[in-house]
């Protein structure tokens, strides 16, 4: 049971009203978008009844007519008609429909009508009985009027279901009806929290996937529909419509592997061995699979708290942090004619409780995932975790160390060779640090393929958007391009950062109290200093944290990060660097020692986290903003 000081402090508030403010926009933009897909065929069905009645075809011509965004070509006719022996004059040649993307059909229509015109002019018209007066030329239904109708249906049905699934999955697992209901008992918030067995996420996420992939199956849809009937010929066109159909085929493979996933393994289930999880506790229980977890080797888990701070002004998230995770691998096995993957996770004392409030949301998830032949099984689960009577102070889990290529048993001459660092002896006691251009391959090619994509890709979209915009027509254009030449200038970083991955070289060079480094690209002069080792108040090492991926449905891997030495030097405002992007940190450990007895410095090595410092930087800033 949740303690009285949980219940004291953490925030009950009431379901906020501005959800309300979002369903009706919806609810009106869904509207909007049933009238464009409806108008069509209500015109259509209600000329169905109207007379056709002879006519003379008297002019026929095509004119142009500009808009905010573009120009399109309308057919403009007149006929005259007869209705009980009165002469009428009708200029109505099609139904109303979409301007702009179609004006093909209307230039085969003026094709048509001249052939008419030319062979004496008679044709036949369609008169509404009731009012004479109103008539029209061509009472068809247009294909692409009713193409481009399903596709805004699809847009606004795609971008409802999102809505609707997301906000029911943003809630931290906890029912509004509920909290109000059982405003001093959190366990109650749920009724599967209150049942301890928890179902998985997964009709949440394949709504989620199943309205994103409505909405941009409808945009897709709209662009094949404007490539097919209109009179465009551009090239931006085609990419946007191959681009959309792609995003198309990658969501229909998404929710196509999610049908077989629930085909497959069913509804799954996590059973909770109490009736939450404790902060500066346990969360203990077991997740209920197929019986085809037994084929994997070994399953997955991975626990972690999203911090969500919410604007107080809006209903609009600001910031998703993950304040904490923990990952385990465990292997499945038979229980009471189950087959279960056992969860048992320790959550340190300084772990946040599962809360929602006006402007934080607290969620803890439980992934479960296992490498199978076909489909992986992977699910995911919204956990409750309180800090209760069972809590304990100075419960502390240890992050796992980061990757490194090398144990303890590992010298640092067999590191720095693997480093690709090379040391050349100069005589005596003096030594040479060399690390030369194009060490750190992984960060050259990363960088250089991002450097190109960047490039390549707004590039191709500048000049597709200076050659085909009507500048004269609309601001639009300018702003396109202005966005997209601005985004542009991150492309030159981008290639300096690439040729820096590539080009980068150092050397250290240590002449008893005489230290000089030189550091820049190579075939380029190098930027040198020089100083005096007795000057050298402290050796540095920053650490940067690498980055994490995960392949399919895999466990998360994580690469390693990297290193930079430093010496500060008295007198000196910024410290001097020694060695950058060492990847192994006992390396870089052993190294920094190394240099650090060469110096003569008595003050220990001292270890920086670069992510760990930023953060504490940024937090301040917070703090002094208010």
């Amino acid at each position: 049971m949740p303690s009285p000081f949980l219940l004291r402090n953490l925030a009950i508030a009431k379901p906020r009203q501005g959800k309300w403010f979002w369903r009706v926009v919806l609810t009106l933009i869904g509207v909007a978008l049933l009238w464009v897909a409806a108008t069509p065929v209500w015109q259509w069905l209600r000329v169905l009844d109207w007379v056709e009645t002879p006519a003379v075809l008297r002019s026929v011509s095509t004119v142009e007519e500009r808009g905010e965004n573009s120009t399109w070509r309308r057919v403009v006719a007149s006929y005259e008609y007869e209705w009980d022996g009165q002469q009428y004059t009708g200029t109505r040649v099609l139904l109303p429909t979409l301007k702009g993307p179609f004006d093909r059909r209307d230039r085969r229509k003026s094709v048509e009508l001249e052939g008419v015109k030319q062979a004496g002019g008679a044709t036949v018209c369609y008169v509404n009985p009731r009012s004479p007066s109103e008539a029209v030329l061509d009472r068809s239904l247009r294909v692409e009027d009713l193409a481009m109708g399903l596709s805004f249906l699809m847009i606004g049905a795609g971008a409802r279901l999102v809505f609707t699934y997301h906000s029911r999955k943003w809630q931290a697992g906890i029912d509004p009806a509920l909290q109000e209901k059982h405003p001093g008992e959190p366990w109650l918030w749920n009724a599967d929290w209150r049942s301890g067995r928890l179902r998985s996420e997964r009709r949440f996420n394949l709504g989620e996937l199943f309205g994103g992939g409505l909405a941009i199956g409808g945009f897709t849809a709209a662009f094949l529909c404007i490539r097919a009937f209109g009179d465009s010929e551009s090239n931006l066109l085609f990419w946007v419509t191959a681009v959309f159909c792609l995003l198309s085929a990658l969501f229909a493979y998404g929710i196509l592997m999610s049908l077989l996933r629930w085909a497959r393994f069913g509804d799954a289930v996590f059973r909770m061995a109490g009736p939450s999880g404790v902060v500066g506790g346990k969360l203990v229980g077991e997740v209920l699979g197929p019986r085809s977890l037994l084929d994997a080797d070994e399953g997955t888990l991975r626990l972690f708290c999203t911090k969500t701070t919410i604007r107080k002004d809006r209903e609009t998230r600001e910031r998703d942090e993950v304040s904490w995770e923990c990952e385990l691998t465990v292997t499945p096995k038979r229980d009471a004619g189950r087959v279960v993957l056992p969860v048992d996770f320790t959550i340190p004392s300084s772990a946040e409780s599962t809360s929602r409030s006006e402007d934080r949301l607290v969620t803890w998830r439980l992934m479960a995932r296992a490498k199978l032949a076909g489909p992986d099984f992977a699910e995911s689960f919204v956990v409750p975790v309180f800090l209760t009577e069972d809590s304990q102070d100075g419960v502390v889990v240890e992050e796992p160390p980061e990757p490194d290529a090398f144990d303890e048993t590992s010298t640092l001459d067999e590191i720095l060779v693997a480093e690709g660092i090379r040391v050349d002896p100069l005589g005596g006691s003096a030594v040479r640090y060399v690390a030369p251009a194009g060490r750190s391959r992984g960060y050259a090619w990363s960088t250089t393929l991002w450097a190109l994509g960047w490039n390549g890709v707004l590039g191709g979209i500048g000049y597709a958007i200076y050659t085909h915009a009507d500048w004269g027509a609309t601001l639009f254009w300018i702003v396109a391009a202005i966005a997209c030449w601005i985004l542009l200038l991150f492309g030159p970083l981008l290639v300096v950062a690439a040729l820096d991955g590539w080009l980068h070289s150092e050397e250290l060079t240590i002449d008893d109290e005489r230290w000089t480094t030189r550091i820049g690209w190579w075939g380029l002069p190098k930027w040198r200093t020089e100083f005096l080792a007795g000057n050298i108040r402290r050796i540095v090492v920053k650490h940067s944290k690498g980055g994490s991926v995960r392949v399919g449905n895999g466990p998360e891997k994580k690469s390693p990060g990297a290193n930079d030495l430093f010496a500060e030097v008295a007198g000196a405002k910024l410290p001097r660097t020694l060695l950058r992007r060492v990847k192994s940190r006992r390396g870089s450990a052993l190294l920094g020692e190394e240099i650090r007895r060469r110096a003569g410095v008595e003050e220990p090595l001292v270890t920086v986290d670069e992510f760990a410092e930023l953060k504490a930087k940024l937090q301040e800033r917070r703090e002094e903003g208010g």
